[in-house]
């Protein structure tokens, strides 16, 4: 059995294709124009080029800074309004993905390593976990020492979080209720490529660290090996969730860019599943068979701790995973 069928992601991501679909004009196969507008890359200000079309999204990969990113894409307010009124996907995420046993499973070793990570840059201190869905993270991060607080706008996640006894709240970056505050540390897991103003969004984490506060975030990876080899089926392509798909230089330049000196960067996961089924011309989100590998890579692909630690020791992971440090001001 694939690791999407354990953890409930293909009913979510049909019922996201049936919602993303519903904002496509059966005439022209684009979005209706009302939703959307034209825009230059939200990092850098440059224009792209095609990238690729999913769901009748454009991808556009920017010229300068190599960001991938949803062009025309949806308003800000008509991106805003989904997420406060709720979505079945969405929900189903929250109460179905996030809570089925082997989900909880993975996030026991995937928030752990990722703390003890982060623990190597900070101790403790208060900590903000930015769309931090069912607090996991969270509730690792206060048994750890760090006085912790959430901020999420969806809903069931929002509820369930709370009922874990944490400070978790329906704010936005832009919300001054939010911004006005100040953290040691500001984590986001799955959360840059929902943005739709990253520099923005960036410069405003940078204002609300503490001198030499740090952040840590975790985002699909356009150049890792699931997407060079699916292209438009890879599953973080979701234009209206993911307006934005970073690589290793775009990361890095967007933070550079924003006041913070990069200082770990490497990739984690690596969608073992999907990538063999590929291998195989099979559903990549299917049952996981490896009956037509040829024998020296099947050999090499049965060996699934081996395979994986090739693909992440070759930077090629499903998500990029980022410790940046706010620069400290010049006297």
């Amino acid at each position: 059995m694939s690791f999407d069928t354990k953890t409930n992601r293909n009913p979510f991501f049909e019922q996201m294709e049936k919602e993303v679909m519903d904002l496509i004009d059966p005439e022209t196969q684009a979005p209706f124009k009302h939703l959307v507008k034209k825009v230059s890359c939200p990092v850098c200000s440059h224009p792209g080029n095609f990238f690729l079309k999913k769901w009748g999204f454009t991808y556009e990969k920017c010229i300068h800074c190599e960001l991938i990113f949803v062009n025309p894409r949806l308003t800000e307010e008509a991106t805003i309004e989904a997420y406060r009124k709720g979505s079945k996907a969405n929900a189903l995420w929250a109460s179905s993905v996030n809570t089925s046993t082997h989900q909880i499973e993975f996030y026991e070793s995937y928030f752990t390593d990722h703390l003890k990570l982060l623990r190597q840059y900070r101790q403790t201190g208060t900590l903000l976990d930015i769309g931090c869905g069912n607090g996991q993270f969270l509730s690792y991060a206060r048994d750890a020492g760090f006085k912790v607080m959430g901020a999420e706008l969806e809903e069931n996640a929002l509820n369930l979080a709370r009922e874990r006894g944490l400070d978790v709240a329906p704010l936005m970056l832009t919300d001054p209720e939010l911004n006005s505050r100040q953290f040691d540390v500001i984590s986001m897991f799955g959360v840059l490529e929902h943005l739709m103003e990253p520099r923005r969004d960036i410069n405003i984490v940078n204002d609300m660290l503490s001198p030499g506060g740090i952040f840590m975030g975790i985002t699909p990876n356009a150049q890792s090996l699931v997407g060079m080899l699916l292209h438009e089926k890879a599953r973080f392509y979701t234009p209206r969730n993911h307006p934005h798909i970073f690589s290793f230089d775009s990361i890095r330049y967007l933070f550079q860019q924003t006041g913070f000196n990069v200082i770990h960067l490497d990739t984690v996961l690596t969608g073992y599943d999907s990538i063999v089924n590929s291998l195989q011309y099979r559903e990549p989100f299917s049952d996981l068979k490896t009956d037509f590998l040829p024998p020296k890579l099947k050999q090499r692909v049965v060996d699934k701790s081996g395979f994986e630690k090739l693909i992440l020791d070759w930077d090629l992971g499903l998500r990029l995973r980022i410790i940046a440090e706010k620069k400290k001001p010049q006297i």
